[in-house]
């Protein structure tokens, strides 16, 4: 491990699980010391892991400073994003009226039904007061003629 970097030490722990062993090749050609002159990393540092090539590692990223990333390779794919998130937003934005105007409709609903059940009860209240103020006058006028008290203690 002498000359292993830490980042190849952190990926052979991280990828310890996806180690494809490495294959040797029946080739008579080649020596050991061919071998070791072609890579001047161990062997530990060039086995392939599964899905990746060892030719290809990515070079190291420097670090990116804080705030905000672009998050699109392009403009097109900016514009692209921006169009599939106004039309969802449009969709989103269709549902919620529906939703409002359904809303409305049971409101509205709901309102003639109660200001029809008020002018019944209206209605009813004035026909009780008329038949109450009726009832007090066939009282008062029983009571000018009758002798005996109506109601008793």
């Amino acid at each position: 491990m002498g000359s292993m970097g830490i980042s190849d030490v952190t990926a052979a722990i991280v990828d310890i699980d996806h180690v494809v062993p490495k294959i040797e090749p029946i080739d008579d050609t080649l020596t050991p010391e061919s071998e070791s002159s072609s890579s001047p990393e161990p062997e530990s540092a060039t086995i392939p892991h599964e899905g990746t090539s060892t030719s290809q590692e990515p070079a190291p990223v420097p670090k990116r400073k804080g705030g905000r990333k672009p998050i699109y390779a392009t403009s097109e794919e900016r514009k692209q994003r921006n169009r599939q998130a106004q039309a969802a937003f449009r969709e989103r934005r269709t549902e919620y009226i529906k939703q409002l105007e359904t809303t409305i409709q049971q409101h509205e609903e709901n309102l003639a039904n109660l200001q029809q059940s008020h002018r019944t009860a209206a209605d009813e209240c004035l026909m009780l007061r008329y038949k109450n103020s009726l009832l007090e006058r066939i009282l008062l006028e029983k009571g000018k003629y009758s002798t005996l008290p109506l109601f008793r203690c």
